[in-house]
């Protein structure tokens, strides 16, 4: 498990939380953690000549992190882009068919509240709906 983030108060957050992990997994893997951006620690992990099952980037920009990431997915490898708008989701796209992959899936994750039907049975509620993002998944060839 290899993290990078280069905004501390956002990294120490994330640790505290992988802490809290590993107190209640049974197992847990090697963690390495890099205070830096996605873009200098797969530059990093290019020079040990290490590769990367599956990269998750939560960015505000994710082509730069895309192409960099890429050339460390083994075949069967995949990216997954969390996207709050729609044109990061195009632009994500873009990258991964730029950086050789191939999206495997893309869409919106809604969140819909459910509750008992005035005749039975259960459906979503009338009302708003969350939006809560899009998401990208591509595989390396």
């Amino acid at each position: 498990l290899i993290t990078a983030e280069p905004r501390l108060e956002h990294s120490a957050v994330a640790l505290e939380n992988l802490e809290r992990a590993k107190e209640v997994w049974t197992s847990f893997p090697h963690h390495s953690h890099h205070d830096t951006t996605v873009e200098d620690a797969a530059e990093h992990l290019h020079k040990s000549d290490q590769s990367v099952d599956v990269a998750i980037l939560d960015l505000p920009e994710h082509p730069s992190a895309i192409h960099a990431i890429a050339p460390l997915l083994p075949s069967g490898g995949r990216v997954a882009c969390y996207c709050p708008v729609s044109s990061q989701l195009e632009d994500a796209w873009s990258a991964c068919e730029e950086a050789g992959l191939t999206v495997e899936w893309a869409g919106e994750i809604i969140e819909r509240q459910w509750g008992k039907a005035s005749k039975g049975g259960m459906r979503p509620i009338n009302g708003p709906f969350g939006h809560t993002a899009f998401l990208i998944i591509a595989v390396s060839n």
